[in-house]
């Protein structure tokens, strides 16, 4: 183990230990910025295969590495490299760590961020987001948090207790934070990985699953240099009652946005789209932009799980999990009766 003293070190217990293998170095050429990701660079992740840039690897999340030293006729020698304990506080641990340049960034517990030489496992640096320690009995399932997002020489992570965190990815300094939840006398948290779209960092929130004290969901997007908020979405109706907040859609007579249960993530994809969907059949596209509603569907299942686009014959996709009725409890709800739907653009139609 490195001798550095800012690494705790506890033999009897490792929460979660990143196990690393194998990892590239460049030879030669002047070290890059600290987390220098950018559109550009990420369109092209597969030529650099020894980066690990989203949660995903690449834009399109395939969670491929193109990587093929460690195969089939030698994996049966693979040996242990290093481990880093993210010491306290101990509770659970979910996110997928980001290599970029050498450098791991993760984060872990309350939303804690760390940056960690990839190729020893020593501390570069963590920071504390100070969550405030009353939101702990908001999330449903314990203190985890899902990742963080790499962007221009920050990191972007998403506290427990609803802030959203932009840190300086070279020092580990805050650079700003904005409080994302907006009604604290309700039981919202905030333990998902943030997403970049464009120039805004897009983030939701948990609590819709806490019994009948469920909170109504959102979806918001903030400037990735100030953190100044420029969009939000709910993806539940409001009150019985209250108006709906999104005038493109009450134009199209629409009067609600969702159901009480919403179940399917964001994905965001390069033609400035963010595509969402909900357990009452809704399937919405939204602009990246200004959080508008650009295009929604009713499909004749329920959605479950994240969509994923692909590519055949140079013809775009997205299929979503339609994996449950409609019904919102077991009384109403019957069989389940999955399916996967992927929808398209006609022939004919021509990309913009």
């Amino acid at each position: 183990m490195p001798s550095d003293p800012k690494i705790v070190r506890r033999a009897r217990l490792l929460p979660c230990a990143a196990l690393l293998f194998a990892v590239g170095h460049a030879s030669g050429a002047p070290a890059p910025a600290p987390a220098a990701v950018d559109a550009a660079r990420l369109q092209a992740a597969d030529s650099e295969p020894q980066n690990w840039f989203t949660g995903g690897r690449d834009q399109g999340g395939t969670y491929y590495s193109p990587l093929a030293s460690i195969n089939a006729s030698n994996v049966a020698k693979l040996g242990f490299a290093w481990s880093y304990d993210l010491g306290s506080p101990q509770r659970g641990q979910e996110a997928t760590p980001i290599v970029v340049d050498g450098v791991m960034y993760t984060s872990g517990t309350w939303g804690y961020v760390y940056a960690v030489n990839a190729a020893t496992g020593r501390e570069i640096w963590r920071y504390d987001p100070h969550s405030d320690f009353f939101a702990a009995r908001n999330p449903c399932c314990d203190l985890v948090n899902r990742g963080v997002a790499v962007w221009k020489g920050k990191v972007y992570v998403a506290s427990g207790d609803g802030r959203l965190h932009a840190v300086d990815a070279a020092t580990g300094k805050k650079i700003w934070e904005t409080d994302t939840i907006t009604d604290h006398k309700q039981p919202y948290s905030s333990t998902g990985a943030p997403q970049i779209a464009g120039d805004v960092v897009v983030i939701g929130n948990g609590g819709a699953d806490i019994g009948h004290f469920g909170v109504r969901g959102y979806v918001s997007a903030y400037g990735l240099e100030t953190g100044a908020l420029k969009w939000r979405f709910y993806t539940v109706p409001p009150a019985v009652g209250q108006p709906l907040e999104h005038p493109e859609l009450a134009a199209k007579g629409i009067t609600n946005t969702g159901t009480h249960y919403p179940k399917v993530g964001p994905v965001v994809t390069a033609g400035g789209l963010i595509f969402t969907g909900t357990r009452d059949r809704k399937v919405r596209a939204f602009d990246v932009e200004n959080g508008k509603v650009l295009w929604e569907k009713e499909l004749d299942a329920a959605l479950e799980g994240m969509p994923a686009v692909y590519e055949i014959g140079g013809k775009e996709y997205i299929v979503f999990c339609a994996a449950a009725q409609a019904g919102l409890t077991a009384a109403t709800q019957g069989p389940i009766r999955g399916a996967y739907v992927a929808l398209a653009l006609p022939d004919g139609v021509a990309a913009r």
